[in-house]
């Protein structure tokens, strides 16, 4: 089940991670590779270490991992890399909805990959100069990313939108392996976070 509730960004700040790839190699007999990708889209994973923690920030990481229940339940991760989107299009879905998305492009955009925005935050869209109103000109699914457009005074391809993004993960351990190291400090060496879909 996802919970609607954000790691807090002191704990957050500073884990290692990104998109990782699903890829099946085979070398064929005269040595060339045979590549076959498996994921249309990446699966972000991080992982996030501290050596000296206070009272009070282990305890905000117990409190957490307790309501959560380990692996049970999925959460809201900020990736302090990749956190926003500027002056991004819409992708179409029909003549009113389209998906948040952010692409990734090199040179004159031959090469591009979309992904799909889900968790969107602090949206503002744009018909040129004019920005938009949330509720009159469009609604947002915060769940999804898919954002409705209402009527048709407004070109779908004309638009751009900023905004921020979280991302859905859940622990990868049912274990906290929180060290006391010292008095009032305390040490979480490692911990993995896998992103939902």
């Amino acid at each position: 089940m996802f919970l609607n509730i954000r790691l807090p960004e002191e704990i957050s700040y500073g884990a290692i991670g990104g998109p990782e790839f699903s890829t099946n190699v085979t070398i064929l007999q005269n040595g060339s590779e045979h590549r076959n990708i498996n994921w249309e889209s990446p699966r972000y994973s991080y992982s996030i270490g501290y050596d000296a923690l206070n009272r009070e920030k282990a305890n905000q990481l117990l409190t957490f991992f307790n309501i959560v229940h380990g692996r049970a339940h999925s959460f809201l991760f900020k990736d302090w890399l990749d956190f926003e989107g500027k002056n991004q299009k819409l992708m179409k879905l029909d003549n009113s909805t389209c998906q948040l998305v952010k692409k990734y492009s090199i040179g004159n955009g031959e090469y591009f990959y979309n992904r799909k925005i889900t968790k969107p935050k602090n949206l503002i869209i744009k018909n040129g100069d004019i920005k938009l109103n949330e509720g009159s000109d469009y609604r947002v699914n915060y769940k999804n990313g898919i954002i409705e457009i209402s009527g048709i005074k407004f070109d779908i391809s004309k638009l751009f939108v900023d905004f921020e993004f979280d991302v859905s993960v859940r622990f990868e351990s049912d274990i906290l392996e929180l060290s006391n190291d010292s008095f009032m400090l305390y040490s979480w060496k490692s911990i993995k976070l896998i992103e939902t879909r």
